[in-house]
């Protein structure tokens, strides 16, 4: 639970006050003071709910928080990624290197490279079954 502040505290104190002394009005006096009584009563309630749901609700500055929060942990995330993304930049290098010298392989024996990779995927398909 949220802690209460001392305001909340006044204001809600005050507020039950004030039902308890229209209350006691209405019963001494009567007339007018039941129906100012009454009054009285549903605005003190309306003011102590309010007060507790104000009270509850995150405050701007949480809310900013959590959201700076969650910024940061996206942040790191995305640097995450881009170190990824440069390790497997740096990892594509030698495989294209590769990937020429076998078509540069391919050309000098008369065939092409799709028919190579073709070949390399049956010969991996043969020792694999």
């Amino acid at each position: 639970d949220m802690e209460r502040t001392l305001m909340t505290r006044v204001v809600q104190g005050t507020a039950g006050a004030s039902i308890v002394l229209n209350l006691v009005a209405m019963i001494v006096e009567g007339g007018v003071a039941i129906a100012m009584g009454l009054v009285a009563l549903a605005v003190g309630s309306f003011v102590i709910y309010f007060q507790f749901m104000l009270q509850d609700t995150d405050t701007l500055r949480q809310v900013q928080n959590d959201l700076r929060h969650t910024v940061n942990d996206f942040a790191d995330e995305n640097v995450k990624l881009k170190n990824n993304n440069i390790r497997l930049e740096a990892e594509l290098v030698p495989l294209k290197e590769t990937e020429a010298k076998l078509e540069a392989i391919a050309e000098k024996s008369g065939s092409d490279a799709k028919k190579l990779r073709d070949m390399v995927k049956d010969n991996q398909a043969t020792l694999d079954a």
